[in-house]
């Protein structure tokens, strides 16, 4: 068996490697939490306030913020995260305006000792197959999750990266309320925007901000489609989560997760892994399909007790679109990440994430920047925004003009640096005719496509830049929940009109409901800059 922990160990607070923080709000203290050894960032972490039920997951680059109240209230953090060691940290030993180190020690477990702690928990099971412990944990959903309804508060986010930086952040507080494992999620969970904000501190990027438009093609997820659900950003992550949607078509490969995702994979066994004491299968997936071009890996944590599913990781890779620099690579399609946390027994969410490629078309660096017409000379003049290159220009084939439908042929072309004139050709008094009926429409602005049509393909300027030539930029968005504060009893299911609406954008005209106590929760937004 594969070896991978060891008896609890503690972790430590090293004050001395601080950096300074800017631009962060003195009500808070801020962290990084890092692995000991390779001094990594360790990603979604959970960060709570030990008994009170409170907290937050570390951001990408490991680092978070914890109101400064809790500090002098003579509160600890307990921070886990999967493979290290859980270790309380006083909020007493925190200073203010650092971003305080906090480093992990992996947590390292002996064959013996992994044998000695599965004696220890109830229904100890040997020799099960990778396909039949998937199996076991989705026999098992309705065991693990609550029947009956919960609810929880969490900070939401969306965003997107370019070249290492956040841009688009957009930062939300909610309240959701679930009705149970055997409601539907979609239609009758509730959700209550405490705030929203468009954070301005970070850039705002007009190109990526737009919708998706398979259209027009302006905004696109390569080799998918994305349903919109009316721009509402938190439904699609909500939707994306096959565990609590275990019999909703959640998106390719997994699909319908009760009935679809075992016969859909190949599964291997990892080894075993340690979380707060109790024992976990790894179990690595596949697609099926390689042939298909898309390339699908994963991981799922099972209890292996009670077969609860502790993580689920996904991610879909697919060819990335070949260009001169790039012959043979992938690019991300989609990533998901999931992990639940364990109550009185059963799992409830801990943290969402979701991110996918797409492309946005960028604006050409080439192009017809006026057409007009000169009258006098018979012709049609088109302006460039570049100098022109020799290349394509004179060749007669690259120019379309029609009116009224028609082809016109061209008889010559003039090149003049920016500028290329067009001379209609066949017969004098057509050609004639047609200019005497251009004129006054071209007077009063009234020429339209349906009249006189101009097409340039092929041309290029002196840099090499082909006429409306499309180029795209790559761009990863993602959508990110964290639970903040779980309630499993006494819920009440909103009635009221002031819940979202989950067919409209979350940052726009949405109802804004502030509790008594908004002030126990708080955006955890990251640090900047960060690294890619």
């Amino acid at each position: 068996m594969q070896v991978f922990f060891k008896q609890l160990m503690f972790c430590y607070l090293l004050l001395k490697s601080c950096t300074i923080l800017h631009a962060q709000d003195s009500e808070f203290l801020s962290g990084k939490v890092i692995d000991e050894k390779t001094e990594e960032p360790i990603i979604f972490a959970t960060v709570r306030i030990k008994g009170k039920a409170k907290g937050v997951i570390t951001n990408m680059d490991g680092s978070f913020k914890i109101p400064s109240f809790f500090k002098k209230e003579g509160d600890t953090l307990l921070i886990s995260s999967m493979g290290y060691v859980s270790t309380p940290i006083a909020l007493s030993d925190v200073v203010y305006d650092k971003v305080n180190i906090i480093r992990l020690k992996p947590n390292i477990v002996t064959l013996n000792e992994v044998v000695v702690r599965a004696n220890k928990k109830r229904g100890i099971r040997r020799n099960l197959s990778a396909r039949t412990i998937v199996e076991m944990a989705i026999k098992n959903l309705s065991k693990n999750l609550s029947q009956n309804p919960y609810s929880y508060v969490g900070y939401y986010r969306d965003y997107q990266i370019k070249d290492g930086n956040y841009v688009n952040l957009n930062e939300a507080i909610l309240k959701v309320v679930d009705q149970g494992f055997y409601a539907k999620d979609f239609e009758t969970s509730k959700i209550k925007i405490f705030d929203y904000k468009k954070n301005t501190d970070f850039q705002r990027d007009t190109l990526g901000a737009i919708a998706y438009d398979y259209k027009s093609k302006k905004k696109v997820i390569s080799n998918a489609f994305l349903k919109g659900y009316g721009g509402n950003e938190f439904v699609i992550l909500r939707i994306h989560d096959p565990v609590r949607n275990r019999n909703v078509n959640t998106f390719d490969f997994v699909n319908v997760f009760e009935y679809d995702f075992v016969d859909n994979h190949s599964f291997q066994k990892e080894g075993e892994m340690v979380f707060n004491d109790d024992l976990f299968y790894k179990v690595s997936l596949k697609n099926l399909e390689p042939n298909s071009g898309f390339q699908v890996a994963g991981s799922l944590y099972v209890n292996k007790s009670s077969f609860a599913i502790k993580k689920f990781d996904y991610i879909i890779n697919y060819p990335k679109r070949k260009t001169k620099k790039n012959k043979s690579s992938n690019e991300t399609l989609l990533d998901i990440k999931l992990e639940y946390m364990e109550k009185d027994n059963l799992m409830y969410l801990n943290y969402h994430s979701m991110r996918n490629g797409f492309e946005v078309a960028l604006p050409p660096e080439f192009y017809v920047e006026e057409a007009l017409i000169n009258f006098n000379k018979a012709c049609f003049v088109l302006t460039f925004n570049n100098e022109l290159g020799e290349k394509e220009v004179f060749r007669k084939s690259n120019y379309k003009l029609r009116y009224k439908g028609k082809r016109i042929k061209i008889r010559k072309l003039v090149v003049l640096g920016k500028e290329v004139l067009l001379y209609a050709d066949g017969d004098k008094r057509a050609s004639k005719l047609m200019f005497e009926t251009l004129k006054p429409k071209y007077r009063d602005s009234e020429i339209d496509s349906e009249l006189l049509k101009i097409v340039v393909k092929n041309v290029e300027d002196v840099n090499g830049n082909i006429v409306y030539e499309k180029k795209f930029s790559s761009r990863m968005q993602f959508r990110e929940f964290f639970v903040q504060q779980l309630e499993t009893k006494n819920t009440t299911v909103p009635t009221d009109s002031l819940v979202m609406k989950k067919d409209f954008p979350i940052f726009e005209n949405q109802p804004i409901v502030k509790p008594d106590n908004f002030g126990d929760y708080w955006m955890n937004t990251p640090l900047q800059p960060i690294k890619n």
